[in-house]
């Protein structure tokens, strides 16, 4: 199948099915990305896992089934963003792969040519002065008061930006409180 929904990943006993995610497919060039979550890696052994494909009668998972994408991002993930996504679509077209569904939104000069290769398949290419991702108001993205968190990325640093400095991630309180 073109669109990889045809994969199935299970335990090295082939009793028990993972979860996963397919961010991108691509069976001409036989690439892609795919998250899926580990019912259990060993911390002393090799842990082995096997990708079914090829059956035609298989087809995609809804996000939310029991094996879809949105139980790859379990609970611990408040969002989990892999910026496939034409920025140019507008509000909440970069979109969050979490039952939680904080899409994010482009903003700034941000046309369909920020839509780039990137390290594992595709990226946004943010130019420094004034794009960057406006994700709304929730609960769940209070970092002063939701305990520990922690933001992974990779990025291509090109340095500089608007007033010498850039950021990653940063919470403003819009409210007035």
């Amino acid at each position: 199948r073109t669109d990889c929904g045809d994969i199935r990943i299970m335990n090295s006993a082939l009793t028990v099915e993972m979860p996963y995610e397919v961010v991108s497919c691509d069976t001409s060039n036989q690439t892609g990305e795919i998250h899926f979550r580990a019912n259990s890696i060993s911390s002393s052994v090799d842990t082995t896992f096997y990708l079914y494909h090829n059956n035609v009668s298989d087809f995609p998972y809804e996000d939310d089934h029991t094996y879809g994408a949105e139980t790859v991002w379990n609970n611990d993930y408040v969002v989990v963003y892999h910026m496939e996504e034409d920025p140019s679509a507008g509000s909440n077209s970069i979109l969050d792969s979490t039952s939680n569904g904080l899409h994010a939104s482009p903003n700034g000069s941000m046309t369909s040519g920020d839509l780039t290769e990137g390290k594992l398949s595709q990226g946004l290419s943010l130019d420094g002065i004034d794009d960057y991702l406006n994700i709304a108001s929730d609960s769940a993205l209070d970092l002063v008061n939701n305990g520990d968190w922690h933001v992974s990325l990779w990025t291509n640093w090109a340095g500089g930006g608007a007033a010498g400095h850039q950021y990653f991630v940063q919470q403003t309180d819009v409210g007035g409180t």
